[in-house]
């Protein structure tokens, strides 16, 4: 038995080893080992075969020390900068969700409230018109420099991780997780074929089985009033699809799919087995753990939180939670204020993610009687009062530790065909021509900026598997 501290990471999926690559990176080595414990059975991560991963992930691979031409070849990957939904609506529109800026503010007026003050006059405002994202997407272009997220393969990546993990010090145990022993309160034992590991800190990852956590009786809190789809189907299609940016359909009992890979589309399909049946597909349900830190354990990834990938924030909500981690790992035994804080932390950002996603539906005007239920579910009271203060004013009111930002739930507003009844008082004080020529120039400028930019060039050949 190893004389250092034991980091024992439960799992074997992307969550898993995006972990054991980040702790085996950032620690001292002589100071801890990690572990990574296969499961013994099927874990799955309800993530669907890809992964779409916000700009941010660029930051996470750097620290890696890992190169973004690396992941591109290694996970099928290629350049993402935005999202496109269409049916959304009951007119069968199609709106897009850019990653990156939308528009430029005028002096200290942000510019949707200037976008509102020229639609209460009767004036017409595409937001998407103003993103650079949004029209290199659109024509196909695209620059490294760009801000831009990744669509990456699902098991492609998680080798990639996989290989990043030991190579920086992490090891994969000698044989699968057998029995977990609780003691006090923690989990003070972890039976493999060869033997028992005492951890100093475990890190559950496998997805909603939670077979660590489970142990110490984790409460798991349903968001299904909000977010009633509980199946999944994923799959894989030859046939290429538009580059650059993923494609969400609106269905009859739920949504599907399309993100665009090397050498092919992943296909995902999420449902309502109260609408459509369940033939086929991964089980799943929406929520969240009241606490994922109970004791000496930890969960991370869909073990922590399952929410449906309506929006990219699968990697997004791991790399942040490793953040935290990082910041708050302690360095005894007992660490009852760094667990408090981490779930406090969590409960936060988890719940953001459950109020972003279920405005999806909330504001969705699509008939039938799947939308017509879930537009009729009361929303979280959080959730609430950010919807009806921005149709007041157009002020997006934000809590401690959101995932998205005011622009992210401003242009889901507007991709609704949410438009605040009042605006900024400070928009007055521009003249509707001196906004129009405001918006003229951002227009102007980000279309010099997309001709400069050249056409997406094709992706790297894949890693042989």
């Amino acid at each position: 038995m190893t004389a250092v501290p034991v980091i024992a990471i439960v799992g074997d999926g992307v969550a898993a080893w995006m972990t054991a690559a980040t702790l085996a990176r950032r620690l001292p080595r002589d100071r801890y080992a990690i572990h990574v414990i296969e499961p013994g059975r099927p874990t799955p991560e309800c993530l669907g075969s890809s992964l779409t991963a916000l700009p941010s992930l660029v930051g996470f691979h750097a620290m890696l020390g890992i190169t973004e031409e690396m992941i591109l070849r290694e996970a099928r990957g290629t350049a993402a900068l935005g999202v496109a939904y269409s049916g959304w609506s009951a007119d069968g529109g199609a709106s897009f969700f850019p990653f990156g800026a939308v528009g430029a503010p005028m002096a200290s007026v942000a510019f949707h409230q200037l976008a509102a003050r020229l639609v209460a006059a009767g004036r017409a405002v595409r937001p998407a018109n103003y993103s650079v994202a949004a029209l290199a997407a659109q024509s196909g272009r695209f620059a490294a420099g760009q801000p831009h997220g990744l669509h990456l393969e699902l098991a492609a990546y998680r080798k990639a991780m996989r290989s990043v993990a030991l190579a920086h010090g992490a090891t994969a145990a000698d044989g699968p997780l057998v029995a977990v022993t609780v003691e006090d309160g923690r989990i003070a034992g972890l039976a493999l074929p060869s033997g028992t590991i005492s951890p100093h800190l475990v890190l559950d990852c496998t997805g909603p089985a939670r077979l660590a956590i489970g142990a110490l009786e984790a409460r798991f809190q349903s968001w299904k009033a909000w977010l009633p789809c509980d199946r999944m189907v994923s799959g894989f299609s030859t046939e290429p699809v538009a580059p650059l940016y993923g494609q969400m359909f609106a269905e009859d009992a739920g949504w599907s799919c399309l993100t665009p890979l090397a050498g092919g589309t992943a296909e995902l399909a999420c449902y309502s087995t109260a609408f459509a049946g369940s033939d086929g597909g991964e089980a799943f349900e929406n929520g969240r753990l009241d606490a994922p830190w109970i004791g000496n354990c930890i969960a991370l990834g869909t073990a922590a939180a399952v929410a449906e990938p309506l929006h990219p924030i699968g990697l997004q909500l791991t790399q942040s939670a490793l953040a935290r981690l990082i910041t708050l790992l302690p360095a005894t035994p007992e660490a009852a204020v760094e667990a408090a804080e981490y779930n406090r932390i969590s409960a936060n950002e988890l719940d953001s993610v459950r109020d972003f996603l279920t405005m999806h539906y909330a504001t969705s005007t699509r008939a039938g009687p799947f939308w017509d239920t879930v537009r009729a579910a009361p929303l979280p009271e959080r959730a609430a009062y950010k919807r009806t203060l921005f149709e007041a004013t157009g002020r997006i009111v934000m809590y401690d530790e959101e995932m998205f930002d005011a622009e992210d739930w401003v242009t889901l507003f507007d991709a609704h065909g949410i438009r605040p009844r009042r605006h900024d008082a400070l928009a007055d004080g521009f003249s509707l021509d001196e906004i129009e020529r405001h918006f003229a120039r951002v227009r102007q400028d980000v279309i010099e900026t997309v001709r400069a930019i050249p056409p997406y060039a094709s992706p790297l050949p894949v890693a042989a598997a």
